[in-house]
């Protein structure tokens, strides 16, 4: 009994040293192919260590109710404009971001954007976890997904700034 004791607290002690757990880390690029369950859809995402939670480009935001539950409607706006899928989630809560001002300008400080938050279940690599998202109009940003802090611990990820498209989608 003693043995089996010893095995498994110098087997726990392993994983919890950084040359084990590096080994264990998931590499990403700074842009990574993303695929969003269970709609199958694949986009483009921004891995920002910068920012703490996940953001996915969405118009037509319409909350509405389901079984007492607060909704959310949203279209996930695809290349050509008039295209786009449309998901449905519960709201799981609202986020407030930051306005960000040039600093050059002598502006009162904004009030914070109030932005849903909803879980998607999101493929990266050969990994899947539920995250959660806040919705937000990104047709002004280059990525329609920004993918957090949060969500990259998540995968037990390290980002290689200098890379790009370095995992495979490949999740069962």
């Amino acid at each position: 009994m003693r043995v089996v004791l010893f095995k498994c607290l110098v087997l726990l002690f392993l994983c919890q040293s950084p040359a084990f757990a590096s080994v264990l880390e998931q590499k990403f690029g700074q842009v990574e192919h993303v695929l969003l369950l269970p709609e199958n859809l694949k986009l483009v995402g921004k891995m920002d260590t910068g920012a703490k939670t996940s953001s996915l480009d969405a118009i037509d935001i319409t909350e509405f109710e389901r079984n007492g539950e607060t909704w959310v409607r949203f279209t996930v706006p695809l290349e050509n404009p008039r295209k786009g899928v449309v998901f449905e989630r519960k709201l799981e809560g609202y986020t407030h971001i930051k306005r960000r001002k040039p600093l050059y300008l002598n502006i009162k400080k904004e009030a914070p954007m109030k932005r849903p938050v909803v879980k998607i279940m999101l493929c990266i690599g050969n990994e899947k976890y539920e995250e959660k998202f806040n919705l937000a109009n990104r047709s002004d940003f280059l990525y329609p997904v920004l993918i957090g802090r949060s969500t990259i611990a998540h995968f037990n990820g390290v980002v290689d700034p200098q890379e790009k498209f370095i995992t495979h989608l490949n999740c069962e």
